[in-house]
């Protein structure tokens, strides 16, 4: 029960929702968690624990902050990298190989 005396239903999982059930939750899942994918990667200067971030994604050029790479930059896989600002906005790179050199330079000094 929640606060309100409502009962919190919890989904095992996506798959055991019908199908448009299923593309509701992930409409609202993509509205809540915002992901922009980044493209390039213009700049990236770490100070004082703060990273400046200045990147191309699909939704055009974006200035970001993260504080502390460790904890918010996830690895999701061996390539695949999220980053998280300090407003809780993510930004993924779907594949670091896929890349262009300079962007890649910068990862290697940054995360």
């Amino acid at each position: 029960m929640n606060g309100k005396g409502e009962e919190i239903v919890m989904v095992p999982g996506l798959d055991s929702l019908d199908p448009e059930s299923r593309a509701a939750v992930e409409q609202e899942l993509g509205r809540r968690y915002l992901t922009s994918q980044v493209e390039r990667i213009v700049s990236a200067k770490s100070e004082y624990g703060a990273t400046y971030w200045l990147v191309q994604t699909e939704r055009g050029e974006r200035e970001f902050v993260t504080q502390s790479l460790q904890e918010n930059a996830q690895w999701l896989g061996p390539t695949h990298l999220l980053l998280i600002d300090v407003d809780g906005n993510r930004f993924e790179i779907k594949d670091i190989e896929l890349l262009d050199v300079r962007s890649r330079a910068f990862l290697d000094t940054t995360v």
